[in-house]
């Protein structure tokens, strides 16, 4: 499959002859989304919370309108309300001094106000360091007796029966148990009628330092509306507390009575016990957007971050696009988006913005998935679109999915019923025959094929695929990749599908020439989803798609403009992978296999080098014996490619790679295009390079 090479600019001369190539194309950047940025990354805005609920009334967790900015609300005024949030770790190593910062808000609730919220310094060695991990739950909120963990709780109401001290107090807890218990009545802040519970925010100040037999706690409550501060907890010791790797976690709940209680502006700092820069982690939750978080154990549509925008379509019945996490169903990847559902009467799209004013040359490759819900129908497509005519953002509404007959468009259709008059009047139990040649009457009107199309009409037959070989509806991540090349006011379009249930890789369309298909203002990518009175569910995943203008590099397999590790190692691999497609064929025998290898790596057109330049400076020598021994391949059976040994286009590093290097004569010898006439390698120096691989191979 094709792999895209990511451009560092490492000099400012470098990054201004990048800048002037793009001047002189046009602008052009790759249209990239994975879907997997739901939440900002660490260091850019905070870090990823996994949001649990425990109740069995309304789900409570939003992000709102808070005291200073965005705030993240856990409890609404509900009773029976039990929630939590824990975060991926995001400050490690041995700690001098830990120290913590949030602020949080109660209000005053009816009955007076319950139960209460707590933070936990989660223990990663029993809990995980991210969101993967299971939730570090603790039985009530207020109360964090979590094993091996530092906990402190905010209680809110006067349990009799949990050894409670007051309307409002604060715990200390580790390795589950209670510690102590302050009560805030007659302290230093000011309360008022609901202590605690007042609505007005308050920040918590918690630092931790290593001492003789444990570690010092000082807790610092200040009210953020009078400026009034109490210190529950000053350097009081808890024994047997020693520095650990931690994450932080925070639960909350309602009773009988109940509060809204929130959090926002969360902050760890560690301080390195061998002295050196004090790792911080913050979250200030202003990166999301206020609305609420409906879908345990992560939500659905949450704010994305990062990658190339899109606009999404909702045509027909509920539900719109989703955006999904990975661990609402165990899937593969962390984030995906869920074209359709399992409902029907579903049409819906996703259109991606412009990124690039030329595409003479596609390069696209995404994931996708349909699960299996009985009845599969009706199917997806996949779009490009020409900007010109379309627009460089927006979106492109429905109509089309598994028949993408619109304008200006080039597009595969993925169908998966077969609504063909034939078959008869829709009933899925009236047909004649079904797709795997069955008599009817049948209970299978599934379709499996492929269609390509362009400026509003089906240009070429439907692939038909056996389903045994590959089913589109395997519940699987499957991954195409599509390119399609500018040849003479035409596009030459080559679709090939790797399947998600064994890796094989089919070939549905090879170079096939498609009449007047160009893109003058540019294109965007799109996908569509549809379901009828049959429905299944339809995903997309990482998809990639490189633009570029024409370029007409033999041997730029990616059309960069560059003859590099990129393009040799894909012909490699696709020399290994045995499926002859006309793109990677230098020779012209209609194969793929170690001669285009060659033919790549020799030919004065290409790259004028020797067999055995594995680092493709222009030469042959030390240098590439340590590319290639680094890889670690050699006589291991792993799969391999030109910069990691193969250079007969096997697939593999093995002592016949070696003998073809040798072979070459181009050992030491300096550039090709220096030497008039390839001399035949030393005797003295085959037997030198020969003992080296020896001696590398005994060291394995």
């Amino acid at each position: 499959m094709k792999k895209f090479r990511w451009l560092k600019l490492a000099t400012r001369a470098g990054a201004l002859a990048v800048v002037l190539t793009l001047c002189a194309r046009g602008f052009a950047a790759d249209t990239v989304q994975d879907f997997s940025a739901i939440f900002p990354p660490p260091g850019v805005g905070g870090n990823a919370p996994s949001i649990l609920p425990y109740s069995a009334t309304a789900y409570s967790i939003a992000i709102i309108d808070g005291w200073d900015g965005n705030a993240l609300r856990l409890t609404t005024e509900e009773n029976s309300l039990t929630t939590g949030a824990s975060f991926n770790q995001g400050v490690s190593g041995d700690w001098s001094q830990l120290q913590v910062d949030f602020d949080m808000s109660f209000s005053p609730g009816q009955g007076g106000g319950a139960d209460g919220m707590s933070f936990v310094f989660v223990n990663t060695d029993t809990w995980g360091v991210d969101n993967n991990s299971p939730f570090p739950n603790w039985q009530l909120s207020e109360e964090p007796n979590l094993s091996g963990s530092f906990g402190i709780g905010f209680d809110t109401f006067n349990n009799a029966d949990q050894g409670d001290n007051g309307e409002s107090s604060v715990s200390v807890h580790f390795d589950n148990t209670r510690l102590d218990s302050v009560g805030l009545e007659g302290s230093d802040i000011d309360y008022g009628d609901g202590m605690l519970e007042t609505g007005s925010p308050f920040h918590a100040s918690i630092t931790l330092t290593p001492a003789a037999g444990g570690s010092n706690l000082t807790v610092q409550l200040t009210n953020l509306d009078t400026g009034d501060f109490t210190l529950p907890y000053e350097n009081y010791l808890i024994p047997g507390l020693s520095p650990y790797q931690g994450r932080a976690a925070f639960k909350a709940r309602t009773g009988g009575a109940n509060s809204e209680q929130s959090i926002d502006n969360l902050s760890i700092a560690l301080t390195p016990s061998g002295g050196g820069a004090v790792q911080t982690w913050s979250e200030d939750f202003e990166s999301y957007d206020v609305g609420d978080l409906t879908a345990p154990p992560v939500p659905d549509n949450p704010p994305l971050v990062g990658g190339t925008p899109y606009t999404e379509f909702q045509g027909g019945s509920d539900p719109h696009t989703l955006l999904r996490n990975s661990t609402n169903d165990g899937g593969a990847q962390p984030g995906y988006m869920q074209l359709t559902s399992n409902t029907a009467g579903q049409a819906n799209s996703i259109a991606f913005d412009q990124t690039s004013d030329v595409a003479d040359n596609i390069n696209a490759t995404f994931k996708f998935k349909i699960d299996d819900s009985g009845n599969n129908a009706d199917g997806m497509s996949f779009l490009i679109l020409d900007a010109g005519a379309y627009g460089d953002s927006g979106e492109l509404g429905s109509g089309f999915s598994e028949e993408p007959n619109l304008p200006g468009v080039l597009s595969i259709g993925f169908d998966t019923f077969d609504n063909d008059e034939e078959f008869g009047d829709g009933d899925p139990t009236g047909c004649g025959t079904d797709i795997d040649g069955n008599a009817g009457p049948c209970s299978d009107r599934r379709a499996n094929h492929f269609s390509l199309h362009w400026d509003g009409t089906q240009v070429l037959e439907d692939v038909l695929l056996d389903r045994a070989d590959f089913d589109l509806v395997n519940n699987e991540w499957n991954e195409m990749s599509l390119v399609a090349t500018e040849d003479g006011g035409d596009m030459l379009v080559t679709l090939v599908v790797t399947d998600g249930t064994d890796g094989s890789v089919h070939v549905i369309y090879n170079e096939e020439r498609v009449s007047g298909a160009s893109f003058p203002g540019g294109a965007r990518a799109a996908f569509g989803g549809r379901t009828g009175d049959a429905n299944s569910l339809q995903s997309i995943d990482d998809v990639h798609i490189s633009w570029t203008g024409g370029g007409g590099l033999r041997g730029d397999f990616n059309n960069d403009g560059v003859l590099d590790a990129s393009d040799i190692d894909d012909l490699t691999a696709q020399s290994a992978g045995g499926a002859n497609l006309a793109a990677y064929d230098l020779t012209g025998d209609s194969l793929v296999n170690g001669d285009d290898v060659t033919e790549w790596i020799k030919a004065d057109d290409i790259k004028k080098s020797w067999i055995g330049d594995a680092n493709l400076d222009g030469e042959f020598n030390t240098s590439d014996l340590v590319v290639l021994f680094s890889g670690g391949k050699y006589e291991t059976g792993d799969a391999a490619v030109w910069s990691t040994g193969d250079f007969t286009g096997d697939g593999l590093f093995t002592t016949s790679d070696l003998v073809a290097a040798l072979s070459d004569g181009g050992y030491e010898a300096g550039t090709r295009a220096a030497i008039a006439a390839v001399p035949e390698p030393a005797s003295a120096t085959l037997m030198l390079l020969g003992g080296l691989f020896v001696v590398r191979r005994r060291r394995k």
